[in-house]
């Protein structure tokens, strides 16, 4: 297989990897519709007799969050990586075939030197809802109700609940300002010339040269 039909082909597994990811992110948005309907069920005065309002509406924040963190999963830490490995072997053809006699055009150089590190910028669309869930159960945790004792079953829940929705919504925030060279995350088996190119933005230069043909 010639490098420009190999380089063709990568389009077909970047289409499929990016409309599993439009398919994930649309289900986000209806579960985050989903969570804050249910929110507003949980502050109406319909509720039943003998469902506490702290523990429903603390009840759907976490389960809102627990979603949202699931699809996060799927889509930034499944299919992010799988569309960044096919990337890089694509900044890996266009930089070898610049030393040949039909160079490949630097479509996808440029676009990682326009990008860089744009996965923190794709989980806020998971991050800003989930902490806007975890503003609202600690309202019902602390303000709906007065605040619960720790004792209690339901004080227990409550807090537990609460801790465990922070403790996620921080991990997705940490994990999310990684700012890791593609390199260092797939190009383990590429040369180190080509590595040292991507580490040291050796690609600058070329792209100015190809932009200005």
């Amino acid at each position: 297989m010639s490098s420009e039909t190999e380089f063709n082909s990568l389009r077909t597994f970047e289409a499929d990897y990016d409309r599993a990811q439009g398919q994930i992110r649309q289900a986000a948005s209806v579960w985050v519709l989903a969570g804050f309907a249910a929110v507003a069920y949980s502050l109406s005065k319909d509720l039943p007799d003998g469902l506490p309002r702290p523990i429903f509406g603390a009840l759907v924040c976490w389960g809102s969050a627990f979603g949202l963190f699931i699809l996060w999963i799927i889509d930034q830490r499944v299919y992010q990586r799988l569309l960044h490995s096919v990337f890089v072997q694509g900044l890996f053809l266009e930089w070898k075939s610049q030393s040949t006699s039909n160079p490949l055009p630097l479509i996808r150089t440029k676009i990682y030197f326009d990008t860089q590190n744009i996965s923190f910028k794709l989980s806020l669309f998971y991050i800003v809802p989930v902490a806007a869930f975890f503003c609202v159960q600690t309202y019902f945790t602390f303000f709906n109700a007065g605040i619960p004792v720790l004792l209690t079953g339901a004080g227990f829940v409550a807090y537990s609940l609460l801790f465990s929705h922070g403790v996620v919504a921080v991990w997705m925030y940490l994990v999310s300002l990684e700012n890791k060279n593609l390199v260092d995350q797939h190009g383990a088996a590429y040369p180190e010339a080509f590595q040292n190119y991507l580490r040291n933005k050796s690609y600058a230069s070329e792209l100015k040269v190809w932009l200005a043909r």
